[in-house]
């Protein structure tokens, strides 16, 4: 297990509490091994209707270990099991999601904790190289998400943002770093997302960035510690720093989505956080790898432009992030 994903497991001091999520967890696993489909479904049919939805705005331990629970299981089911697993158990937890925020009862930080599982499952998911498994997901969570109202709910909508920004840079990073065939994975839920992106006079992407930025530093949904192949046991590894790909997949999404940065915008009015005055050189040499990048720069055309309306129309989007950096 992802040792940031410890603090969310370890949350229940009852020993037999903890082993009834551990037995029920290893015979989930057997029965899909041995292909016991019955077995399967009433186990899980018992996770998400007494372990998961019954501590849910009930105990935050308890659901806080649900959560990292459901992770655990989908890395250790074969294929055939993984695709039913992610169809009924997903649609609970975007449903959960959807509660947390409408309810005044309920905190947020149980929506925090649906989120945990669902991104850290895709990110297994992507991992594998397992389109199929997203696509199931991404459907069933941008049906749910999508429409989500937020009202004066600024952390619901904080949440959101963290969910949607961390999985979509993550999967440019895996893009381009020739991980995954990107083509296979349906993204409409995503871009929709970031198509219909509005920030008012006194907030940014950027400063949203940022502050996700600190949160992952912080430990948030243990992304901290995201790797794209699992460390060897036995030799010297270099560990992937969030610095090598957030920032990069902020860029992608930046040149993308060119309506994010307002060319009106006076940023002496927003509060921007610290980490920003810092961060021009890792933007400079992120740019660079995306100048001498061909396939990056294709990517990012949406429009059949001729390759010198496509280089001027990047340029213009590049100098504008150059001058936003440099505030």
């Amino acid at each position: 297990m992802n040792w940031g994903l410890i603090k969310y497991t370890e949350t229940i001091s009852f020993d037999y509490i903890n082993e009834i999520f551990y037995s029920v967890q290893r015979n989930i696993i057997l029965s899909a091994s041995n292909n016991y489909q019955e077995s399967f479904n009433e186990l899980l049919d018992f996770t998400l209707s007494s372990l998961v939805s019954k501590s849910f705005g009930k105990s935050e331990a308890s659901f806080s270990k649900s959560a990292t629970f459901l992770i655990n299981i989908y890395s250790n089911l074969p294929q055939q099991y993984k695709e039913i697993f992610v169809e009924r158990s997903v649609s609970r937890l975007s449903h959960m999601i959807t509660i947390a925020n409408y309810s005044e009862e309920i905190k947020n930080e149980y929506a925090s904790l649906s989120y945990l599982s669902l991104i850290n499952i895709l990110k297994v998911a992507l991992e594998e190289d397992n389109h199929t498994v997203f696509n199931i997901i991404s459907k069933s969570i941008g049906d749910d998400l999508q429409n989500l109202n937020f009202d004066q709910n600024n952390s619901a909508e904080d949440l959101l943002f963290n969910f949607n920004v961390t999985l979509l840079s993550w999967m440019y990073y895996l893009r381009f770093s020739n991980v995954i065939d990107y083509s296979k994975y349906d993204v409409r839920y995503l871009e929709a997302y970031f198509d219909e992106l509005y920030f008012n006079s006194n907030d940014s992407f950027i400063s949203r960035f940022y502050k996700l930025y600190d949160e992952i530093d912080k430990g948030l949904w243990a992304i901290n510690e995201w790797e794209i192949n699992k460390p060897p046991t036995d030799q010297a590894y270099f560990t992937l720093m969030t610095s090598q790909w957030l920032p990069f997949g902020l860029l992608i999404i930046l040149l993308k989505y060119d309506g994010l940065i307002s060319t009106n915008n006076d940023y002496s009015d927003i509060p921007l956080n610290p980490r920003f005055k810092y961060q021009l050189n890792n933007i400079k040499e992120n740019l660079d790898i995306i100048n001498n990048n061909k396939d990056i720069t294709r990517f990012l055309s949406e429009q059949n432009f001729d390759e010198k309306e496509l280089n001027n129309e990047l340029n213009y989007r590049k100098e504008k992030i150059i001058e936003l950096f440099t505030f």
